[in-house]
């Protein structure tokens, strides 16, 4: 892990040097589940905003390369808003009329 993250977020000869990553807020269609920062329905005040159990492991993972690449930016864009704000009232599918 750490050989990874050095060759990637590194700045020495062997390493990619990436210095900006977007990252999706809750799923998208990569993930293995469905998920948004906020679930609870009607919760317009974002009170139980916080991220899924996905998206903590993500975070950690951005934390770390920041560690080693400080000036790293970072861009967070939603990928879906939670399903209770959609007229059919799940994340994904297709509103037809």
């Amino acid at each position: 892990y750490n050989n990874l993250m050095l060759r990637l977020f590194g700045t020495g000869n062997q390493s990619a040097g990436i210095s900006f990553v977007r990252f999706p807020i809750g799923s998208c269609d990569f993930s293995l589940r469905e998920a948004t920062w906020d679930d609870s329905t009607f919760d317009y005040s974002l009170e139980k905003f916080a991220p899924d159990a996905d998206s903590e492991v993500m975070l950690e993972i951005l934390g770390d390369a920041k560690k080693i690449q400080p000036d790293l930016a970072l861009m967070a864009t939603p990928w879906s808003p939670p399903a209770w704000l959609k007229k059919l009232g799940k994340i994904d599918g297709v509103n037809e009329e």
